[in-house]
């Protein structure tokens, strides 16, 4: 799941994960509200399976990626999702307040499209590959 404001940012993030082959329907939410209501969803109907991973922006209309976080984090069944912070702040107070909230990651969108693809590329290489995660089920 993508949680971003950025309609350019979520399109490379999307054409990124969906060039590997190793992900399969990618939700974009556009704002903290819409993340938060389309977990709700997924939820309230019991879908078997949630997201395998959020890529959460900080910076966001509605709520902000902090407080979405927080929501998900003290959510019995949503807590066991990996969220990846991804923005294009390195500020010290929001990466401490991310990890404090229960980040599992923080990566800094970088400014080229080169690098911006490469950063995608090892974030699914961890998440997919090299990390081992519970899989988060209603």
């Amino acid at each position: 799941m993508i949680v971003e404001d950025n309609p350019d940012h979520a399109e490379m993030i999307k054409r990124s994960f969906n060039r590997s082959g190793q992900w399969s329907n990618i939700v974009w939410a556009k704002d903290g509200q819409e993340a938060l209501d389309y977990l709700s969803v997924c939820l309230i109907k019991e879908i078997p399976l949630l997201p395998d991973l959020i890529l959460l922006d900080i910076k966001m209309p509605k709520i902000d990626g902090l407080e979405v976080l927080h929501q998900i984090k003290i959510h019995p069944r949503l807590k066991l999702i990996p969220v990846v912070m991804l923005t294009t702040t390195d500020r010290e107070e929001e990466v401490l307040s991310s990890y404090q909230s229960g980040a599992n990651g923080y990566v800094t969108k970088p400014m080229g499209a080169k690098e911006f693809f490469d950063k995608m590329e090892m974030i699914q290489v961890f998440w997919a590959q090299a990390n081992k995660t519970a899989r988060a089920r209603c």
